[in-house]
């Protein structure tokens, strides 16, 4: 899910940094669990995204990925969007599609960093322009992670991403927020 509003972003700093403290503790109490092999399984997961208003927003993007290590994941998936804008005299509608790569190495059991390259196809949204056109945009996301675990290999995630090609026409702005969920199997 993006979420781009401030009480929200100071909610989820406030859970990070709760999530950060209860780590600490378990790791320092010692009661820490084993570690859970992961290398070899793999897992399905994705995010959903919606926003209502005078912005639409609407997104899906499902995942596929394995461990390398037991803290090393890869993974690919697809998006595929709805956008649109409403104000007084002007209304902009579009479906935005493409995929992403990302690796994310797991630093503490609940907390990861998280690197992707996400590609998307956009429709121009220029007045200057009267004919529609569409590109490919190309953004390195970098960003942390927490995840809630549901089981030894399945769980959800908060992630906290930031989008270092800054240009106007990518869709969702600085920082990105995404909960999404992943299902993992393999190896027992």
């Amino acid at each position: 899910m993006h979420i781009c509003k401030n009480n929200i972003g100071k909610t989820l700093l406030i859970i990070l940094i709760l999530g950060i403290y209860n780590q600490c503790n378990a790791q320092f109490s010692g009661n820490e669990d084993e570690d859970i092999e992961r290398k070899g399984t793999m897992f399905v997961g994705g995010s959903l995204s919606l926003m209502l208003g005078s912005i639409t927003f609407l997104d899906f993007s499902p995942h596929y990925g394995y461990y390398l290590t037991d803290r090393l994941s890869i993974a690919g998936g697809l998006t595929g969007a709805y956008y649109g804008e409403r104000y007084q005299n002007y209304t902009f509608k579009t479906y935005i599609y493409g995929g992403r790569a990302f690796a994310r190495y797991d630093v503490f059991k609940q907390f990861f960093v998280h690197a992707e390259i996400e590609a998307l196809n956009i429709e121009n949204n220029s007045f200057l322009t009267p004919t529609i056109n569409r590109k490919w945009l190309y953004s390195p996301l970098m960003g942390i992670g927490y995840k809630q675990k549901f089981s030894e290999l399945s769980g959800g995630y908060l992630l906290l991403l930031w989008n270092f090609d800054e240009s106007m026409e990518y869709p969702y702005g600085n920082p990105i927020i995404r909960f999404g969920f992943d299902f993992g199997w393999g190896k027992k």
